[in-house]
């Protein structure tokens, strides 16, 4: 069993925040603002859109990801959460699934014309 399992998996996820993000206000104001990475959980399962070419060096994606980390970390110190453990926690759980995957990514890869 994985750290998401123990953890409610993704069944664990809040359905009243479900359904679709707003577009952040610089993302809608720049005219050379590209989308790269879609995630939803549905029936269970992470299931995510992305332009896995983004950049041409795939360490970018380590920074993108380490960037939504500090702004889930932030989001969550708004509501009274400590930063440090946040951060700690996410941290914790990003190694253990990198270390020992509960699940492997399937599906394809659609390509933009």
């Amino acid at each position: 069993m994985g750290l998401l399992d123990r953890l409610g998996g993704w069944r664990g996820y809040r359905a009243q925040h479900a359904k679709a993000l707003p577009i952040p206000p610089m993302a809608e104001t720049d005219s050379s603002a590209v989308e790269i990475l879609r995630a939803w959980v549905a029936k269970g399962d992470l299931h995510c859109t992305l332009s896995p070419n983004a950049w041409e060096d795939a360490s970018c994606w380590g920074v993108v990801l380490a960037d939504v980390a500090r702004h889930v970390t932030s989001a969550l110190q708004q509501s009274g959460k400590d930063p440090h453990d946040t951060l700690a926690r996410i941290r914790h759980a990003f190694d253990a699934e990198m270390t020992t995957p509960t699940d492997k990514p399937t599906g394809s890869f659609h390509h933009q014309h």
